[in-house]
């Protein structure tokens, strides 16, 4: 893009977006940047009422919320996004709420059963939570916060002219290294987009064996998500088109960008495992 665009990440649950998001942070100065964090509706209707002046500084808006806080910028805003295969993403968001501690909704999520959760649906994301977000359903009078109406496959057809019309990119977990090449060009950015893969679920063991639901809780999850399912379908053939049209310069850089990045990781990890002996050993002092 020619000119700084304020940019926009929506931040789809359980689609690389901690990672993504560390990523597109360090391109902005912390002023510059608004995070919508835990307390998500609090931090959207905050962000909303952000008087004028304080809002034209804002160049990086990131975090869950549903598709519309763009129109609360003045000038060109894009928007960036990460989408995932939605049964494997319905199985990560709960495998992630039932075992990290920590998170606010771990106590009620934790004595649930899948089927349960998915009857639940208890944070709006287990039943087509994808196109919820990105086709911009909001409860009444506040935008970005995700309502939770009945969708059809309008609702598909208006996320994906939203993505036409708004987004930057579209990527897929599935192809992280394809998809922030892209976004990287797009934007123009200068460096490497060097990452350490972040927020994954703790209890691998556990996690592992919840990863294989049988048969019939597999089709119950698809069952909940056939919106999802038919926009996931639809993004993965948009980006196979970018990813065409890039080829085989995109193939070489992704090889190059792989390797690099792995070294990238084993020096971080050293440094960050550094770090914490440095703080271990302050607090011994």
């Amino acid at each position: 893009m020619p000119e700084r665009s304020a940019l926009i990440f929506l931040h789809i649950p359980k689609t690389a977006g901690m990672t993504l998001r560390s990523v597109i942070g360090r391109h902005y100065a912390t002023p510059c940047t608004f995070i919508i964090g835990n307390d998500i509706n609090a931090d959207i209707d905050a962000f909303a009422h952000l008087d004028k002046k304080r809002r034209t500084e804002i160049q990086l808006l990131m975090g869950h919320m549903s598709f519309g806080l763009h129109e609360y910028f003045e000038g060109n805003v894009k928007y960036v996004t990460m989408l995932r295969d939605p049964v494997e993403r319905v199985l990560s968001e709960y495998r992630f709420l039932k075992t990290n501690i920590r998170h606010p909704f771990h106590s009620t999520v934790a004595p649930m059963s899948l089927p349960q959760y998915l009857d639940s649906d208890f944070t709006g994301q287990s039943s087509n939570g994808q196109t919820r977000l990105l086709c911009g359903s909001h409860v009444a009078g506040k935008v970005g916060i995700a309502g939770r109406e009945p969708l059809d496959q309008s609702s598909v057809e208006r996320a994906l002219e939203n993505i036409d019309k708004h987004f930057v990119i579209a990527g897929i977990q599935e192809q992280f290294e394809e998809s922030l090449l892209l976004l990287s060009g797009r934007l123009g950015w200068r460096i490497w987009p060097f990452y350490l893969t972040r927020n994954m679920s703790n209890h691998k063991s556990e996690a592992k064996a919840m990863s294989q639901p049988d048969d019939a809780v597999r089709s119950m999850i698809e069952e909940r998500n056939t919106l999802d399912i038919s926009l996931y379908r639809s993004v993965v053939e948009r980006l196979g088109r970018d990813i065409a049209a890039a080829e085989p310069h995109l193939r070489r850089s992704v090889v190059r960008f792989v390797r690099l990045n792995g070294m990238y990781q084993q020096l971080e990890s050293r440094r960050l495992q550094y770090r914490q002996r440095i703080r271990n050993l302050k607090v011994r002092d």
